[in-house]
């Protein structure tokens, strides 16, 4: 049986039993990048139309059967499955998607018992460079946006395999492995500041205090530099008992092979963050509107979250949308995110949701006037036709550089503030957190962790026996 292989994880490369395949246009292996991405058919008068968006139907259509052809031609005939109305790439055991392998491999890594750390670092090797790195399509802009959208999520999940694979070096104490991956870790998100604090420790815990006193300013720098913003508290505090002397010690030694899989939920990043720090309670099904208007007029200069859980069907959606109907006929501004079981690989789908929700406001083209047209260029990343109230062209800078992604989740926060914080603090209400995108959450637990000093309300709604852990 033939062999396919596509690698996008770095310079894109798709070989055939070992041969590198050879077509004479780019759209072709970008048209077999996203149809091994995406995994599921698409009729063939959506590809036209998303590849070839200037031309008309009918030279799209024959665009499309040119490529076609000629990835099929590439392929012997093999995986491509054509037909009238539907175009599908054939996934079984003799294709070999890189980035499928990654994110394999990682899951192998959270979820074994023996092993874990050699699992996550296989994941990790085979991250050779950013999703698709150096290719483009200059006349399909839904394309480019699709594969920056697509680099974006595998950086955060490189990210997080760093952070994970981190975390298993320092139990099994091989604390110079893990200050190299911290490294890294912080290349790829150089403002993650968890990041920097465990490189300040690692530092201090190899003696090397000096390293990580300079790790801490580095750490100011940057903040300072791309957000315009101090260190949270408990970097800061970190800084200090270095200084002291005092800082933790390094966690008991234990073996790779004893060590137990994680089984984290997909909240506790966003949720756990940002209940400690805020101290509010857990509003359970019992609760009732007069506590959710209590917490509601509880926000002032600081804002506020509440979380909701429940069992499917006991009413706490209801609950919520009956508060939100009451807190809007009082003049408060609110936005309604939701995930969906089945869109859980749509990056920032919830997000969009709510987004699109502000921009075709009314009151949006007086609010759009004031606010910075650097604000604006971010929000048309995941919602264009923001771009239809301002005048002229909104460049975005490019999303691979320093700090690009933080500067998009500040972009997102400050025109949430500025859309939904009038005469009374905004709400916005997350609905069945767990089937929400990993790259959603991070902008979600971004705008939590950052509550202090902005009146906004945010409710997170979840069903607890569909988490993971939970």
């Amino acid at each position: 049986m033939a062999q396919l292989k596509i690698s996008l994880l770095g310079a894109v490369r798709v070989e055939r039993d070992g041969v590198p395949i050879e077509v004479d246009t780019r759209k072709a292996i970008a048209l077999l990048a996203y149809l091994a991405m995406t995994g599921v058919p698409h009729r063939r008068d959506a590809l036209a139309a998303f590849f070839w968006p200037e031309a008309d139907d009918e030279r799209a259509r024959g665009a499309l059967r040119r490529t076609l052809s000629a990835l099929r031609g590439a392929l012997k005939g093999d995986w491509l499955l054509v037909s009238r109305d539907v175009v599908e790439l054939r996934r079984d055991s003799s294709v070999m998607v890189d980035v499928a392998e990654f994110r394999a491999r990682l899951d192998d890594g959270r979820r074994r018992v023996n092993n874990s750390i050699d699992a996550a670092t296989q994941a990790i090797q085979l991250y050779r460079d950013d999703f698709m790195a150096g290719f483009s399509l200059r006349d399909s802009p839904s394309f480019d946006d699709w594969q920056a959208f697509q680099a974006e999520d595998l950086r955060r999940e490189l990210g997080e395999g760093l952070e994970f694979l981190v975390s298993c070096l320092i139990d099994a104490g091989e604390f110079g492995k893990a200050i190299s991956y911290s490294r890294r870790w912080l290349l790829i998100d150089p403002l993650n500041e968890d990041a920097h604090r465990r490189l300040m420790l690692l530092y201090t815990w190899t003696g090397d205090r000096g390293a990580a006193v300079r790790q801490y300013r580095d750490c100011v720098r940057l903040l300072d530099q791309e957000l315009r913003v101090a260190p949270l508290d408990e970097t800061t505090a970190l800084y200090q008992a270095i200084q002291r002397h005092e800082a933790p010690e390094p966690p008991m030694r234990t073996s790779n092979d004893a060590r137990t899989a994680e089984t984290v939920p997909v909240l506790s990043r966003l949720a756990d963050v940002a209940i400690d720090q805020s101290g509010l309670p857990l509003v359970g099904r019992a609760r009732d509107l007069a506590l959710l208007g209590t917490l509601y007029d509880q926000v002032q200069h600081d804002g506020r979250l509440v979380t909701v859980e429940g069992e499917a069907g006991v009413g706490k959606t209801y609950l919520i949308e009956a508060f939100l109907k009451e807190m809007r006929g009082r003049g408060a501004k609110t936005v309604v995110m939701r995930g969906y079981e089945g869109e859980m690989h749509l990056a920032y789908g919830p997000i969009v949701e709510g987004l699109r929700t502000l921009v075709e406001a009314e009151d949006f083209e007086s609010t759009a006037a004031r606010l910075p047209r650097h604000l604006l260029a971010e929000l048309c990343r995941l919602v264009p036709h923001a771009a239809s109230s301002v005048s002229g062209v909104l460049d975005s800078p490019p999303m691979d550089g320093p700090g690009a992604q933080a500067r998009f989740f500040e972009a997102v926060l400050q025109f949430m503030l500025a859309t939904m914080s009038d005469e009374r603090p905004g709400i916005l209400f997350v609905d069945d957190i767990q089937w929400v995108d990993h790259a959603s959450l991070d902008l979600l637990g971004y705008l939590v962790r950052r509550l202090r000093g902005h009146p906004m309300m945010v409710i997170l709604g979840w069903r607890r026996e569909d988490i993971a852990g939970g």
